[in-house]
């Protein structure tokens, strides 16, 4: 007999239950994955930015020394 507020984990049970943690962590892994992706995506952009930042700063240095 069992105690009161305690259940029995059958191996059904324990299958099922490894089996939705193996998917969520699957389901986890995925979502990283695009996360990552979406960074990578960010950081290119901020690089991009950064530099044509700079090369229109030095344009407009060269233009005015050249006045």
């Amino acid at each position: 007999m069992t105690e009161p507020g305690r259940t029995r984990w059958t191996d059904d049970r324990i299958d099922d239950l490894a089996g939705e943690v193996r998917q969520l962590r699957m389901e986890m892994r995925t979502e990283f994955a695009e996360v990552r992706g979406e960074l990578r995506e960010m950081r290119r952009w901020t690089i991009n930015l950064w530099a044509t930042t700079v090369v229109g700063f030095v344009a407009v240095l060269i233009q005015n020394s050249l006045r």
